[in-house]
């Protein structure tokens, strides 16, 4: 496994100045750096666009999606003092499906500041927007640390909002996908980097994250798992005890401040959906790979088996095959969407990134495929739909 990322060491493999000035005066460096513009210059084009557009969407309280008026009535709940999860007894009903967080902090300072629908709206979504930038400001240090290269970090960047459609699928809609995003990649950043009392500070990011959404249970499972090979015992005994005490307390705080039917909305209803994860799988992953994807899927598929051949990255590996194998069981839940997938489209966003420079590094020609292929998808549209093709998304599946 990977030793963790010591947040007062140099970054793992960091290249010097000189290096880096070497290796650009050569041949191949400067055909490199060459390619890599030839990405980075229609991504930030295409980033400034896609943010611009999702922040004028954003502030615009007209509902993009159904699900996004139900979370406006439960943060009203929360506002008027109301029970968020009553107890469903009779009609009329309305469920409230998600975690407590996905409403409570829009919902107490609507209390506050007495908010009418269409403000509610619109601050809901200041939370997702916000956590875009977080999402991607942690990213670009992750990368920076393991490669300390700028260049690493800024090709990580913009590739996640290149693919947008699948990576940061609600950043501008009043859902919890991108504040759980941030929180559970934040989690497995910290087990990797290992700050003082990281088992707890991961422990209070992965919660919180699940107080959102709790699909998003792949980085905790990783993390657990990673702990285990590396028989880092302390570690994660402490890890999972606080993940288990803040869990606990956190279903104890919302069946008890929140409501006594908070198991009927977030668990019974749940469950009440039916469940094919081989029949949605069958769905969903062709859509992913031909309308989303393109050529990150084959461009992760390349590096994935050069980092796992080579040893490198397990950790982050794991992370990668124990998201696929629970966003394969949670999309099988009837109303399951893209929404599901941002974390595994940013495993593998992260996974090219890593495994790219891995290859440069060894100087291998093999670097030349997984580059070619996203050069390859990023002009090819452009020439057949012009340079402005590559806008917001606001495709949603419902099956």
């Amino acid at each position: 496994m990977d030793n963790p990322v010591s947040m007062n060491s140099v970054p793992t493999g960091a290249p010097g100045m000189n290096t880096e000035l070497a290796d650009f005066a050569s041949p191949r460096g400067a055909i490199r750096y060459v390619c890599l513009l030839l990405l980075l210059a229609p991504w930030a084009v295409d980033a400034l666009r896609v943010i611009a557009e999702g922040f004028e969407t954003a502030v615009t309280p007209v509902p993009t999606c159904l699900t996004e008026m139900h979370i406006v009535h439960g943060m009203q709940q929360v506002a008027s003092g109301k029970w968020l999860y009553p107890v469903v007894d009779g009609l009329p009903l309305t469920y409230h499906l998600y975690q407590p967080l996905t409403y409570l902090p829009v919902g107490w300072v609507a209390g506050w500041l007495d908010w009418d629908v269409d403000r509610l709206l619109v601050a809901g979504r200041i939370v997702p927007l916000a956590s875009l930038f977080g999402l991607l400001l942690a990213l670009a240090y992750y990368v920076w640390r393991r490669t300390g290269d700028g260049w690493a970090a800024a090709t990580c960047v913009l590739m996640m909002v290149f693919y947008h459609s699948s990576t940061l699928t609600d950043f501008f809609r009043n859902r919890p996908e991108t504040p759980a995003l941030l929180l559970t990649f934040g989690g497995w950043m910290v087990v990797q980097l290992r700050p003082r009392r990281w088992p707890f500070l991961a422990a209070v990011l992965f919660v919180a994250a699940v107080a959102f959404k709790p699909i998003f249970l792949a980085a905790p499972l990783a993390c657990v798992l990673q702990l285990l090979f590396q028989r880092k015992a302390k570690g994660l005994i402490q890890l999972t005890a606080g993940c288990l005490m803040l869990g606990g307390a956190l279903v104890a705080g919302a069946y008890y401040g929140l409501g006594q039917g908070y198991f009927q909305h977030t668990v019974w209803a749940m469950q009440a959906c039916p469940l094919d994860p081989l029949g949605a799988s069958k769905y969903f992953y062709p859509i992913l790979i031909h309308g989303h994807w393109g050529m990150l899927f084959p461009a992760a598929l390349l590096t994935t088996a050069w980092l796992a051949v080579k040893g490198r990255e397990y950790n982050l590996l794991l992370y990668l095959l124990v998201c696929l194998l629970v966003t394969s069981v949670a999309h099988g839940k009837q109303g399951a969407d893209l929404s599901y997938h941002g974390e595994l489209s940013l495993l593998m966003v992260l996974t090219v990134v890593s495994g790219l420079w891995t290859m440069f590094r060894a100087a291998t020609l093999l670097a030349w495929a997984p580059l070619l292929l996203l050069l390859l998808g990023t002009w090819m549209p452009i020439h057949e739909f012009g340079s402005g093709w590559n806008q917001l998304s606001h495709q949603r599946i419902v099956r």
